[in-house]
Order: structure tokens, then C-alpha cells, then sequence
């Protein structure tokens, strides 16, 4: 148990995982979530203003900006629960005892 009353696998999940995994999960589930909507990713590029060679690189190696991560999330439907990561009630549950 650490100083602060929680492990960090509370908060991050499994042991082992780097911000580098989370990012390749995200980008994961963005193309699953482009494929359920039968979207190429040249329909998905011009919908969101992601250049297809963003999407692309990023599909395979999970680096992509912040904002572009945002704009397929908006335009897949999902831009609120990225908004919801943040929201104080987290922290206060699990970090601030």
C-alpha cells in the first residue's frame, strides 16, 4: 500500500502497463470502433479533418496528438468519455484518503 492509502495498479490497471500500452489500447479500440461503423479510414479522416496518413501511422504504432485522438473520438461518438477521465470525482475517490 502506498503513502497515499492506494497502488498505482489501482489507477493505471495492470502491472506493466505504460503510457505507451494505453496509448496502442486507445488506438485500438478507435479503429474496432471505425470498423463496427463500417468506415474506411479515408471517410473517417475527412469527417473528423484527420489527415488518412495520421490516421494511418497512428492505427499502427498508437502515437497521435492529443487533438487529433479528440477528433476521431468526436467523431466516432465518443468524445464524452474522455472528457469524464478527468472529472474530480475520480481523484477525490481514489487518490485524495
Amino acid at each position: 500500500m502506498s503513502k497515499y492509502g492506494i497502488e498505482l495498479q489501482d489507477i493505471f490497471g495492470e502491472i506493466g502497463k505504460t503510457p505507451e500500452n494505453v496509448a496502442d489500447d486507445l488506438m485500438n479500440k478507435i479503429k474496432i470502433h471505425r470498423k463496427e461503423a463500417k468506415m474506411s479510414r479515408k471517410l473517417l479522416a475527412k469527417l473528423s479533418g484527420v489527415k488518412e496518413s495520421t490516421l494511418r501511422y497512428a492505427e499502427n504504432t498508437g502515437k497521435i496528438s492529443l487533438a487529433n485522438l479528440l477528433r476521431l473520438a468526436d467523431t466516432l461518438g465518443y468524445l464524452d468519455e474522455f472528457r469524464k477521465l478527468m472529472e474530480r470525482p475520480y481523484f477525490k475517490r481514489h487518490v485524495l484518503y
